[in-house]
């Protein structure tokens, strides 16, 4: 998130009542609190421990090139170099060239493309290639009613309005 994005989203957190505690490296959880790798401790009721996103752990292990994150190495179309039968996209996904964010916007741009891809390959088509967009809109739903969206490096803004805004777009995305 941009910078006026996370100063909503801590402020946010504060109206629950939740402590951030930014670069606190957890290797214990357990009753009473946490401990981090250079041994603080925090005493806590409950945690919510924020962690970045990651492939799931087999793709690492099933023999795929995979980048040290564990995501699967793709063309733009999405294809493993080493077998051009295999597409692999969204958080499994590291485009070759085009390091992209793992952002569920990306996924969700991703399955259209996919989609017609496989329809062009069953026709004998070539594959169809992923053009990411340079920015994206993020909206996260803060619980209370508000929300806050954010797009790119400047824009930022809370409140009702982007509540409804997220709650209209996600119906029309389910909606097909």
């Amino acid at each position: 998130l941009n910078a006026g994005a996370r100063s909503h989203a801590l402020r946010a957190l504060a109206r629950h009542d939740i402590h951030w505690i930014d670069g606190f490296d957890v290797i214990r959880a357990g009753s009473g609190g946490l401990m981090a790798r250079d041994g603080r401790w925090h005493r806590a009721d409950r945690a919510i421990l924020a962690t970045a996103t990651r492939a799931p752990g087999w793709l690492a292990a099933s023999g795929l090139d995979c980048t040290p994150d564990g995501s699967v190495r793709v063309r733009d179309d999405l294809s493993v170099p080493d077998d051009p039968c295999l597409f692999v996209s969204g958080d499994a996904a590291s485009m070759i060239g085009t390091p992209l964010e793992k952002a569920g916007v990306h996924p969700v741009r991703q399955g259209p493309v996919l989609a017609k891809t496989m329809h062009r390959l069953m026709a004998g088509q070539p594959a169809l290639a992923f053009r990411p967009h340079s920015t994206f809109l993020t909206i996260l739903d803060t619980g209370d009613g508000r929300a806050i969206a954010a797009r790119g490096r400047w824009f930022a803004w809370e409140g009702q309005a982007m509540a409804w805004w997220k709650r209209w777009l996600d119906r029309r995305f389910v909606a097909g």
